[in-house]
């Protein structure tokens, strides 16, 4: 329990309220911004983990034995471990494409990873709303900018496809269509 506590102490000391200027910010350049996709992820991941701690110590304190305790917040634990691998998937992913030489591909590339980013951000607005993050305005904007960006690389598709190695037969599946 003495470890939760730390842990537990140590966020809640990073965890600062959100300024409601930056939770209702919807500008292109905020949105496209890879501070604003790495300060969200990690928000989300830093926030689940502290929450997890407070709730686990909780129970503990009780009397619940800890492997009790796992069990009654395991999908919160299911949520935490998705969102610390989104935070990792879009670190390492943005890492690489700034090794990128070629200017033009690294820019298609920069644009699937906000692609991503914006997606992951809007498939947990919901959570984003509740904590505060984003405002409903934001959430708006994000989902709009997502729909933009989709028509963006519509005409870079086969390029896409073809890099990812995915098989001509596997594009004209039923599935797929």
């Amino acid at each position: 329990t003495s470890v939760l506590k730390i842990l537990g102490m140590q966020l809640s000391d990073k965890l600062t309220t959100i300024n409601p200027v930056y939770s209702n910010k919807i500008d292109k350049e905020h949105l496209y911004n890879p501070k604003f996709h790495k300060h969200a992820f990690n928000y989300r991941t830093r926030r689940l983990t502290y929450t997890l701690a407070m709730r686990i110590r909780d129970y503990i304190k009780k009397g619940v034995p800890s492997y009790q305790a796992f069990l009654k917040v395991q999908s919160h634990l299911l949520a935490l471990g998705k969102a610390y691998s989104c935070q990792l998937a879009y670190t390492t992913y943005f890492d690489f494409v700034e090794t990128i030489s070629d200017e033009k591909n690294r820019l298609l590339f920069q644009k699937l990873g906000t692609l991503h980013a914006l997606h992951e951000i809007r498939s947990d607005a919901e959570w984003y709303l509740e904590q505060g993050y984003i405002g409903s305005t934001k959430s708006k904007a994000i989902r709009q900018r997502v729909e933009r960006l989709c028509t963006e690389l519509r005409p870079h598709i086969k390029v896409l496809v073809d890099g990812f190695g995915i098989p001509e037969h596997c594009m004209t599946a039923p599935i797929a269509q």
